[in-house]
């Protein structure tokens, strides 16, 4: 039989310049919002992407973590 664990898995071995974003860390569960409002993760990248669209990918992720980390 199969067990159900709890929380993200981790994420399959990806290419090489390969960017993979999650609202969480392996074997975590992520924060959800409570009713109408995001999660921390979505209200975090929507205000990064707000203030600057056009960030290179790598520095607009450390930005959301940031972000994140914060809340």
């Amino acid at each position: 039989g199969r067990s159900v664990v709890r929380g993200l898995g981790r994420p399959p071995v990806a290419p090489a310049d390969t960017l993979i974003a999650f609202s969480t860390a392996a074997n975590d569960v992520a924060a959800d919002s409570a009713g109408a409002n995001h999660s921390p993760y979505t209200q975090a990248l929507l205000n990064v992407w707000d203030r600057s669209p056009s960030l290179e990918v790598g520095l607009f992720f450390r930005r959301v973590r940031g972000e994140v980390m914060q809340r």
